[in-house]
């Protein structure tokens, strides 16, 4: 499967001001890159549940910035919290990882476990936490009845 999109940078002028509101002018694109990102298949069934990242950009950053966690999920259980920091996925650090290679090792068999470096609470050394994958469920579109 290949995943195609487009992503820009822009440059913006901000205008600050004490008596009206702040605005931005002469918005402009300064960079534009054409993105692929392929999945080789077929992926296993089994994902990282319960966990939601902040942004968009997985490609060689230094870490996952969780956006957050939903409860009663395998991200919950392991303790993983909203503002954590993921640093490396199975002792490979997420910096050296491009964005498929991040959604790949967050996959594997139901049941299995994912071990991740998590910077929590503005700690200077990650902790180790392991989290089992679980099922992805089903997409079925509502019927027409």
């Amino acid at each position: 499967m290949s995943l195609h999109y487009a992503r820009n940078r822009y440059r913006a002028t901000t205008q600050l001001s004490v008596f009206t509101d702040d605005f931005c002018s002469g918005v402009s694109v300064i960079e534009k890159s054409k993105i692929e990102l392929v999945f080789n298949g077929p992926l296993p069934r089994g994902v990282l549940t319960g966990l939601v990242f902040a942004g968009n950009e997985f490609d060689h950053v230094p870490a996952l910035e969780v956006y957050s966690v939903e409860a009663n999920s395998a991200a919950a259980a392991a303790g993983l919290e909203e503002g954590d920091k993921i640093t490396a996925i199975d002792g490979t650090e997420v910096k050296t990882l491009s964005a498929a290679e991040v959604w790949t090792r967050l996959r594997g068999d139901v049941g299995t476990e994912v071990v991740l470096s998590v910077l929590h609470d503005g700690a200077t050394q990650p902790a180790e936490v392991r989290v089992k994958r679980g099922e992805i469920a089903e997409y079925l579109p509502k019927s027409a009845d």
